[in-house]
C-alpha cells in the first residue's frame, strides 16, 4: 500500500508539489511515510476527523464500559437499574 501511495504523490508535477503545506490522512503510517518521504519530513500531517472521532468514540467508550462494572458492583440492584439506557 505505501508503495502505491508513495507512486501516486510522487506522480505530482514538481510546480503543484512546492505548493503542498499539509496532508489530510488516515492513521496508517504507511500513507504517512510516503508522505513525508515525498513532500519532506516537515509536511503537516492532519488526521480526518472521521478516524479521530473513532479513536475518541473507542475510547470513551471502553471507559464506560468499566465504570458500568465497577457501578454494577458497588450499587444497590435498584440504584444499578436506573443506570439502563445511560451511554
Amino acid at each position: 500500500m505505501k508503495s502505491t501511495v508513495k507512486a501516486f504523490l510522487a506522480s505530482i508535477p514538481k510546480r503543484l508539489k512546492k505548493t503542498i503545506l499539509a496532508v489530510c490522512s488516515d492513521l496508517y503510517e504507511g500513507y504517512i511515510n510516503a508522505a513525508k518521504e515525498v513532500f519532506g519530513a516537515n509536511v503537516i500531517i492532519v488526521v480526518d476527523r472521521f478516524h479521530s472521532a473513532k479513536l475518541y468514540r473507542n475510547g470513551l467508550d471502553e471507559l464506560r464500559k468499566k465504570e458500568r462494572k465497577r457501578l454494577k458492583k458497588e450499587l444497590s440492584k435498584e440504584e444499578y437499574k436506573k443506570l439502563k439506557g445511560a451511554m
